[in-house]
């Protein structure tokens, strides 16, 4: 008793749900709906919705209310009448459920789906991306079978055959774990699972010995059964989450079963076949990956960039619900005690999507490079041609940064590159909105979707997927140490990191003291979250007493907190500054913070940044080409600035109309990566019949 009700209460925190209304909960009499029923039903889901729930809906009734319609009476219908009569059912039944949604402000979407779509990896893949962006544009998806296509889902056999749906039951059982879904309602006729005094048992802990009940019956109007249910509950319970059997024909039964009431039949979650789920998902997305690379890599230029500007519009088309999902993702982020610095990179604003169209239009119109590399004549009298072709499948890890979609996918379509991006959850709903749009562009413009996939899975599941050398090209983490330390220990494919920034400005003894303590604002407080934002300010002892009092008075100006050696903090004096730590001058604060050091020497400045730095971006300021020269082969770094401010190190600045990350390796690729970081060559070699 404990136990159920411990399980019974765990369900007010379930928070992406399935139900599913079977035939019955919702058949009048005369075999038609009943409006009362699915009213309460609908308002039940839509309440669900409004407290921020997502919940999929998986709806029985096609065949019995288009019989109802087109006045059928005879119980056995011959397939092709089965058939037309789904097609005729599910038209009337989305015009319900439209209908009672619509008056409650929601929007609704039909999945028609089939077996086909569980058993093929690229339609199950392209499933739960199209979920995901359901989800995040707040729409409820509403499942049923695709009974007017379908055969084998047809076949009334009770769902004792594993290929077999049964009467959607067992659909919206590989729905839920699909969709990775915390709990499995399903709504029937009758109170649950019923014992042998005719009650409903209240809880089932151990459900092979429920299978044990298996008596054959079906419902009548519907193909299922107990049978079905049973295996429903199996494949629910043992994807991890609850599942429970209730009356749908109760008023507020949903409601009154998420509270935590004793109704219905609940079914305790089981252990998952992690192992199993988990590589069959990974291995999924990177087939399609590597697929849909090889696809893409044989398509024209000009689709290519027609998908990016049909992405264009549809991103300004799609602006409301993009920053609804947004403010979604913002909320959650900000009730979890996401740092001001983590909310920054997380948001999208109107002008945000209107910079993500434009950098889709941009990247479209970059020249493609040439496909010839280099060709010649070898001493044998074979033509040997050195040409630059695709990658083939990337993938990308980020954190809360939804323009990474739009700017990684951008490179890769261009360059002809199947991509999949892994963002962070804080940022899910913009994140699978975006690659949804994304998707929908590459399809109008004739190219397969599944050359942008959105990996929704788990750590584990990352895991998985980065082992699959066979089918990434190359992995490239956008984070801090935390992710490239995963990413390192977990990928078989080669990996670029795009690393964290820990950027320095240093302020020569010959500086232009206006033109350093402004470089120092811009390059500190324009973008305290961005990579190429400095951290540390170095400056020469010479210069620090004229220069140091002017710059702390600009950057207290813009909430920036300082953090002193002990010569520094003695020219500035405590106000807006306190004693740095020797671990500030090697910390990325990504925040209005600045280390602030002064140093006797160029030299000496240079060993600290090679010291403390990432080998991102560093700066000089200085009047002396001499000391430029010898600052700039003297840092380890992928970008180096004389006179400007770091913030210039970016694909856009730079004239690469985007960028997948800033490598701070050196090999393939180093600094801000642009299309050219997605290709590598080969040699084709022509002959006329030489043998070696």
């Amino acid at each position: 008793m404990d136990e159920e009700k411990k399980l019974r209460g765990a369900l007010k925190s379930c928070g992406r749900i399935v139900v599913k209304v079977g035939t019955k909960a919702i058949s009048s009499p005369n075999g038609g709906l009943d409006a009362a029923v699915l009213e309460d039903i609908c308002a039940q889901i839509a309440g669900l919705h409004d407290e921020g729930k997502e919940v999929i809906l998986v709806s029985s009734g096609a065949i019995a209310t288009g019989k109802a319609a087109l006045g059928v009476r005879e119980e056995k219908l011959a397939m092709n009448m089965q058939q037309a009569s789904a097609a005729v059912g599910q038209s009337l039944l989305m015009e319900q459920y439209n209908a009672c949604f619509r008056k409650r402000g929601k929007t609704v979407a039909q999945l028609l789906l089939t077996q086909d779509d569980f058993k093929d990896g690229t339609r199950l893949a392209n499933l739960r991306s199209t979920i995901g962006a359901l989800f995040s544009l707040r729409v409820i998806p509403i499942v049923n079978e695709n009974d007017a296509v379908a055969t084998d889902e047809l076949d009334a056999s009770s769902g004792k055959s594993e290929k077999l749906f049964g009467d959607n039951d067992v659909l919206s059982s590989l729905v839920a774990a699909n969709a990775k879904a915390d709990a499995l309602i399903v709504l029937s006729n009758v109170e649950g699972l019923l014992g042998s005094d005719g009650k409903a048992v209240p809880f089932v802990k151990n459900i092979d010995a429920a299978c044990s009940l298996d008596s054959g019956a079906r419902s009548a109007g519907g193909r299922g059964g107990l049978p079905a249910k049973l295996a429903a509950m199996k494949i629910a319970t043992g994807s991890g989450m609850a599942a429970a059997i209730a009356n749908g024909r109760e008023t507020g039964v949903i409601a009154r079963l998420l509270s935590g009431e004793a109704v219905g039949t609940l079914f305790a979650a089981g252990a998952v076949e992690q192992e199993a789920e988990t590589a069959g998902y990974a291995g999924r997305i990177a087939l399609s990956a590597k697929e849909a690379g090889n696809a893409i890599a044989r398509t024209g230029e000009e689709k290519r960039n027609a998908a990016l500007a049909a992405a264009a519009s549809l991103i300004e088309q799609n602006k409301a619900a993009l920053l609804e999902a947004n403010r979604l993702d913002l909320k959650e982020a900000e009730k979890s005690g996401a740092s001001g610095a983590f909310l920054s990179r997380l948001k999208l604003s109107a002008g945000g999507i209107a910079c993500l169209s434009s950098t889709l239009k941009n990247v479209a119109a970059l020249e493609a490079p040439p496909r010839e590399i280099a060709s010649w004549r070898a001493k044998s009298g074979l033509l040997i041609r050195k040409v630059r072709v695709p990658l083939g499948a990337i993938c990308v890890i980020f954190e809360s940064r939804p323009d990474v979609v739009v700017e990684a996918s951008a490179l890769a379509i261009k360059s002809g590159n199947a991509i999949v991006l892994k963002g962070g959850k804080e940022a899910m709903r913009t994140n699978a909105a975006l690659a949804g749009i994304l998707q929908q562009a590459l399809k109008q413009a004739g190219i397969a979707p599944e050359a942008v996939q959105f990996f929704s899975g788990s750590r584990e599941e990352l895991a998985a997927l980065l082992s699959r050398g066979d089918c990434l090209d190359l992995v490239i983490p956008r984070g801090g140490e935390g992710l490239v330390s995963f990413v390192a220990k977990s990928s078989r494919a080669p990996v670029i990191y795009a690393g964290g920034g820990n950027c320095h400005l240093y302020v020569h003894e010959d500086a232009d003291i206006g033109m350093a303590a402004g470089i120092a604002v811009n390059a500190k407080a324009q973008k305290p979250s961005a990579c190429n934002a400095i951290e540390t300010l170095l400056v020469h002892e010479k210069i620090a007493a004229a220069f140091l009092p002017l710059a702390a008075k600009k950057l207290a100006g813009s909430g920036v907190e300082l953090r002193c050696c002990e010569k520094s903090l003695a020219i500035i004096g405590r106000g807006n500054a306190k004693m740095a730590t020797e671990a500030d001058f090697a910390t990325e604060f990504l925040s209005l913070v600045l280390a602030v050091k002064v140093v006797p020497s160029l030299e000496e400045a240079v060993a600290h940044i090679n010291r403390h730095g990432t080998r991102h971006s560093e700066a000089i300021i200085t009047e002396s080409r001499a000391a430029y020269v010898k600052f700039a082969e003297g840092v380890d770094a992928a970008a180096v600035y004389w006179n400007a401010s770091t913030r210039f190190s970016d694909g856009s600045e730079f004239g690469f109309g985007a960028e997948l990350g800033i490598s701070t390796q050196k090999l393939h690729v180093r600094g801000p990566m642009g299309i050219d970081a997605l290709y590598t060559y080969k040699y084709e070699i022509e002959g006329n019949g030489q043998a070696r």
